[in-house]
């Protein structure tokens, strides 16, 4: 006489088949958010990657405007300098004669780049993310957004929100600093950014989150072009 399953035989096999199903669901998600993890991480430094690959192209082209008496200005949140693009691709495309000629298009600019800051939902100042601001017209009063000096277009763009971050220093040729208002520009600038905000006058020593940092040549300058250039390395380049 064959023996069936008892009820405690069901019941536990049961109890196997459930606890299997809820480790592969378990495994499943925690994959998932893994997955999701390294996903927005790889998106962060490609934003970050490709942010400071653009300022270095900006930087390396940047010149001195005798006109306005203007190279660069900036301090440890911000900076803005003059550069030198070629147009677009659109205005070298050949037209007809009974074709709309390309609009002119200015190859110097002045491009800057701070922090935008907004209010949280209880009123508190936050950081948003990185802004690039350029005025393609130049004026001997840089302007706002919109029609400023001397009708000097200035163009303002939300770039990332993966930048909360955002530090320069500027290097003469001798030392560090972490300011810049001369007519000229300088040796070198360096840049750090990272994904989390910091304060104002907080040190970059007491920054928890990772960071990324470039230092960028700048050839434009004076100091670049002829003069002596000793400790591009120091002066507390960390």
């Amino acid at each position: 006489m064959r023996r069936g399953f008892t009820l405690m035989d069901v019941l536990l096999a049961l109890v196997i088949v459930v606890g299997l199903m809820g480790a592969m669901f378990g495994l499943y998600w925690r994959g998932l958010e893994v997955r999701d993890r390294t996903t927005a991480i790889l998106e962060e430094v490609t934003a970050q990657r490709l942010l400071l690959d653009r300022i270095s192209g900006e930087l390396q082209t940047a010149m001195v405007y005798p006109f306005l008496q203007f190279g660069l200005s900036g301090d440890a949140g911000r900076a803005e300098w003059i550069t030198c693009r070629l147009p677009g691709p659109a205005t070298w495309l050949p037209r007809d004669t009974t074709e709309r000629p390309a609009t002119p298009q200015s190859d110097i600019h002045i491009v800057g780049y701070r922090l935008r800051y907004g209010e949280d939902d209880n009123g508190e100042e936050v950081v948003l993310g990185l802004e690039r601001r350029v005025q393609t017209v130049l004026a001997p009063e840089t302007a706002e957004e919109g029609e400023g000096a001397d009708g000097a277009a200035v163009d303002v763009r939300f770039v990332t929100d993966h930048v909360k971050l955002l530090r320069f220093r500027f290097f003469d040729g001798v030392a560090w600093s972490e300011s810049w208002a001369k007519c000229d520009l300088p040796t070198a600038v360096e840049i750090v950014i990272g994904a989390e905000p910091i304060g104002e006058e907080a040190s970059l020593a007491e920054y928890a989150a990772q960071t990324m940092r470039r230092v960028i040549y700048v050839p434009g300058g004076l100091a670049a072009q002829g003069a002596v250039v000793r400790g591009l390395g120091e002066g507390g380049a960390p």
